[in-house]
């Protein structure tokens, strides 16, 4: 019996562990709302200027497995996103995700919570001091507190390969006098272990 047992007893953990972890990269386009942007004098004083705008950059993250309960997955998500250029957005954030698996439904829907960090880089709209006209010009930055809500949906492809035909996030950026919001619309690939 104890022969019997003890490669069971091994194989156990290998096979929990071959899905507890997944690691993901994305493409993922952003639209931002007021983000400061700098300050404009005018005859009346300074006035603080907000920008909208889109941001495509890249993200990546992992996402560690708890032990399922029946269909549904619990895990936690540590995630990231960068931006090619001087303007755009970078995040970093931390959450719970909670996903289901059913048999009988090929995708994977789910949804998460993540707080962290948001960094909003804009084109610096400030005029020099006592002038109306021309600007200071380059980057004005903008560092947050952030939450951000999320769901989406993974599709097998073959193996432990998932295709993640979309993930929409809708978030807040806190902690300053100009709380932008965010809406995150990503897809790319992920990878189960």
């Amino acid at each position: 019996m104890r022969r019997f047992l003890l490669p069971l007893v091994l194989a156990l953990p290998m096979a929990a562990h071959s899905q507890m972890v997944a690691v993901y990269a994305t493409v993922s386009p952003s639209h931002l709302s007021n983000v400061e942007s700098g300050a404009v004098y005018t005859v009346t004083g300074y006035n603080e200027q907000t920008a909208s705008y889109w941001s495509t950059g890249f993200g990546g993250g992992v996402t560690l497995s708890a032990v399922p309960v029946g269909p549904v997955r619990i895990g936690f998500d540590f995630r990231g996103s960068t931006k090619p250029g001087s303007t755009g957005m970078q995040s970093a954030l931390f959450g719970v995700k909670v996903g289901i698996h059913l048999p009988a439904l090929r995708v994977h829907p789910y949804v998460q919570a993540s707080a962290g960090y948001l960094a909003a880089e804009t084109t610096n709209v400030s005029t020099p001091a006592g002038q109306t006209t021309g600007t200071i010009g380059g980057v004005f930055s903008n560092k947050y507190a952030a939450y951000e809500v999320m769901g989406g949906i993974d599709y097998p492809l073959v193996g432990p390969l998932d295709f993640r035909v979309v993930e929409v996030g809708v978030g807040h950026g806190a902690l300053s006098s100009y709380d932008p919001t965010f809406v995150t619309i990503n897809t790319g690939l992920v990878l189960h272990f």
